[in-house]
């Protein structure tokens, strides 16, 4: 992946978000959140490689579009239902269902990026970074199942592993 790549899908989101936007947040850390076609990037952004910022851009981009199906097809309208479901639903932390259902479709996003580009030896060797994301703090011990979500992480990549072999 080369800058130009990453200059090329943020085109494309542009295309299919016209209102999108990388906005700075304030301090440092991590990137996010996305709130509509706006994705608030932390000053690190500059610092990430290619291969990373367009891994977070495939990410993001689903949430873009979790907001716009949530809106009826209008990503603005779709910011409160979403933010309500991801921060509340059905609990903030420990059993928060919506978080983490929201988050594995933009997981599985990433995990394809790794794969097509990595290799499915590399996605395979982060299996437990996965299950980590999901039931630990990084995204406030949504699920904190982990036999459940180490199952979601295998049945995923095994898909992808399909996808890859059938050439989708």
């Amino acid at each position: 992946i080369t800058e130009q790549d990453v200059l090329t899908r943020c085109a494309q989101i542009h295309q299919e978000f016209p209102g999108f936007r990388l906005r700075r947040k304030s301090g440092s850390g991590r990137c996010g959140p996305t709130i509509g076609a706006w994705f608030f990037i932390s000053s690190a952004w500059g610092a990430y490689t290619p291969y990373r910022r367009y891994e977070i851009l495939r990410h993001e981009v689903v949430h873009m579009r979790q907001q716009q199906r949530w809106g009826l097809g209008n990503v603005w309208l779709g910011v409160l239902p979403f933010l309500v479901a991801y921060l509340l639903l059905p609990l903030p932390v420990g059993g928060a269902w919506c978080r983490y259902a929201l988050e594995r479709e933009a997981f599985a996003e990433s995990m394809r990026v790794v794969a097509a580009e990595q290799g499915m030896a590399v996605l395979w060797g982060k299996h437990m970074q996965y299950v980590r994301l999901f039931t630990g703090r990084a995204y406030w011990w949504c699920w904190p199942w982990r036999w459940n979500v180490s199952h979601w992480v295998t049945r995923t990549m095994t898909c992808i592993e399909q996808e890859q072999a059938d050439g989708v």
